[in-house]
């Protein structure tokens, strides 16, 4: 995938790199942007979210395409699997509602798994979606909005439906974040004091005293089996001390840096993510470990198991952690200050997750130690621990 989906030839007609054009466009269109991480699958496939601006009528458009990378006679073909042009699937007979938002996709043994909606802001129709890596395929319906969500109360349905999805490496199983219900409650963003310069700058000039989001009180994580058409409980809030499964950063491109006035350059702003990823092993439980803001700090959690019957163990967790059990060196006495873990971190039972670790001296808090890296350890059902962690 490139920018370069409307460069010409000398002769000002022929397209040099006509791969690289937006497919189902018109010809001659270029992505303005790939937001999110690719996928890779089948040793020759990418599968990406793609923005585009429209040439007939200058609007922003959306969509996610792949591409192979095998076949490359006569030229490299890239794909289509849904885009802005396309009617949303599960709507009611007679509706004739396109999909307004794409979310990057996760991708496994041939599938593709992507978050769909009409609007991303306030979604009224969408879900989760599969299809075969082709062009123009038929999309499957996992999860919608409006469906009954499990473990609930008749009448409780999904309202809205998380980017990042978890598959297992079959294909036939994903974990996600949703919500349901209208009750929310008040969170206050403050801008980052770490990171790019111009992008704090950014943020304080928008928000001086803070943004104030209003949260979904009713969140879940969920596991859905494709083969099965069942969809299962993981983990939600009010239950267990989890109190929210939302995380926010403020990311983007601040003004005047890195994009000048390139259309679909889209400036920073204020974006939240749910975070989990899954392991389905054969003859073996199904784990899933996830993000969580729990008992008045943050952690890496794990489930073992549908349902909530096996209770959360800890991974790692903000504040409780000893800095040394993640990393033996890690400074002496440290705790764990920072954790994070992405869709595609468990994988036939080995979990990969980051962690930072702070050792502030208790006679002079001005005095600090940090450390920090990736890691990664092998799951033993029934124990997080037992192969311990490795840089």
């Amino acid at each position: 995938a490139s920018l370069l989906g409307d460069v010409v030839e000398p002769d000002q007609v022929t397209l040099t790199f006509p791969w690289f054009s937006v497919p189902g466009a018109l010809v001659g269109t270029r992505f303005d942007q790939f937001p999110g991480s690719p996928a890779v699958v089948n040793n020759r496939y990418i599968v990406y979210k793609g923005n585009y601006t429209d040439l007939l009528d200058g609007l922003g458009r959306t969509g996610i395409y792949f591409r192979d990378v095998v076949a490359t006679m006569p030229i490299p073909y890239t794909g289509v699997i849904a885009s802005s042009n396309m009617l949303i699937p599960n709507q009611p007979m007679g509706s004739t509602v396109k999909f307004g938002s794409t979310a990057p996709p996760s991708a496994a043994n041939g599938w593709v798994y992507f978050t769909g909606l009409d609007v991303e802001e306030a979604p009224t129709l969408g879900g989760i979606y599969r299809a075969p890596i082709a062009s123009m395929p038929t999309l499957q319906t996992m999860v919608g909005i409006g469906d009954q969500v499990p473990g609930e109360a008749p009448g409780a349905v999904f309202t809205s439906f998380g980017e990042a999805l978890s598959v297992s490496s079959d294909g036939d199983q994903f974990s996600f974040w949703a919500s349901w219900g209208t009750e929310t409650f008040p969170k206050l963003l403050l801008c980052p004091t770490d990171g790019n310069p111009d992008i704090i700058a950014y943020c304080h000039q928008q928000h001086p005293t803070g943004l104030l989001v209003d949260i979904p009180v009713n969140q879940g994580i969920f596991v859905h089996v494709a083969s099965s058409g069942q969809t299962r409980q993981i983990a939600r809030t009010l239950r267990e001390g989890i109190n929210d499964f939302l995380f926010w950063n403020f990311s983007g491109r601040p003004p005047g840096v890195g994009g000048g006035t390139e259309p679909g350059t889209e400036l920073a702003r204020w974006r939240s993510s749910a975070f989990s990823t899954l392991a389905a092993r054969p003859m073996s439980p199904i784990q899933v470990v996830f993000k969580a803001e729990r008992n008045a700090t943050q952690g890496l959690y794990l489930r073992e198991g549908f349902g909530t019957q096996m209770p959360l163990r800890t991974v790692a967790e903000v504040g409780t952690t000893v800095g040394t059990d993640v990393d033996p060196l890690a400074p002496a006495g440290s705790l764990v200050s920072a954790v994070g873990v992405e869709r595609d971190a468990f994988r036939n039972g080995r979990l990969a997750i980051t962690a930072s670790m702070l050792y502030v001296d208790p006679v002079d808090p001005d005095i600090t130690v940090g450390w920090a890296g990736i890691y990664t350890a092998q799951v033993a059902i029934d124990s997080v621990y037992r192969d311990g962690f490795e840089d």
